[in-house]
């Protein structure tokens, strides 16, 4: 995977007036418009998968693990049609993030931190917040972007990204995304198609989230059920069989007796 490689570092301004880092330059430049669509979709996914799939190695806590994009405020947007299900997703962005999927992600990729020379990806920059979290994350991050440009280009990555990586797309990925910029979208008062987009994902994704959640408490429901039943059908066993003992020993008394 093409990056910038660090020459030097100022982070004290021994040096220069400011905090700096010297890296290589890579050729490219951002595409938001990339064509042949689908082409371009498969190189974005297919660096995604690679990046997964770096280990890390690092001492724990070197990298850290993602956390969320706090907010000044958590009410929904003033262009909101929909504003119980961003009370809904509030509760879900400060829930438990999952662990089940964390892999070394990039967390702000989208197309403006790609470069491109002749349909050709040349390079992945802005690696300042990069961490250790749900694969998801990225491609959510990069479908948030891809809303204000193409709300269907955003759904054909997510099918793409699932497709090349083998993975499913977990949906807190969207919750995280769409909350983690709410200071950004919550002012404007008129709805436009990027904005209708957004909160379209962010109800499906709640949906599911909830579907989710309900079915893993009927399962919990019903293991408890089969337990209290085989806990039943053993107490039950075990009465038979004290009389059954009971009774032998009666007519075993009985026969010494005799």
């Amino acid at each position: 995977m093409p990056t910038p490689a660090l020459l030097a570092a100022d982070p004290d301004t021994t040096v220069a007036d400011a905090a700096t880092i010297v890296m290589s330059w890579l050729e490219g430049r951002p595409r938001w418009d990339g064509s042949p669509r689908q082409r371009w979709l498969d190189q974005i996914v297919d660096t995604l998968v690679e990046l997964h799939q770096i280990e890390v190695s690092s001492p724990p806590g070197r990298i850290p693990r993602i956390s969320r994009y706090a907010q000044s405020a958590y009410e929904p947007p003033r262009w909101s049609q929909r504003p119980q299900v961003w009370e809904r997703a509030f509760e879900i962005f400060h829930g438990p993030i999952p662990e089940s999927e964390d892999r070394f992600i990039h967390r702000d990729l989208h197309p403006g931190n790609l470069l491109w020379r002749r349909h050709e990806l040349t390079g992945v920059v802005d690696w300042q917040a990069a961490c250790v979290g749900p694969s998801s994350a990225d491609p959510g991050h990069c479908r948030l972007n891809m809303f204000y440009d193409d709300p269907a280009l955003a759904d054909q990555l997510r099918i793409t990204w699932e497709q090349r990586s083998g993975q499913r797309y977990h949906p807190w990925a969207d919750v995280n995304a769409i909350v983690g910029v709410l200071d950004h979208i919550r002012t404007p008062k008129n709805p436009s198609r990027a904005r209708v987009a957004i909160e379209h994902a962010l109800a499906n994704a709640v949906t599911d989230l909830s579907d989710r959640a309900s079915a893993s408490r009927r399962r919990g429901r019903c293991g408890s059920s089969g337990h209290s039943l085989l806990r039943r059908d053993c107490n039950h066993r075990i009465c038979v069989l004290a009389l059954v003992i009971t009774g032998s020993t009666r007519r075993l008394g009985a026969f010494r007796s005799r």
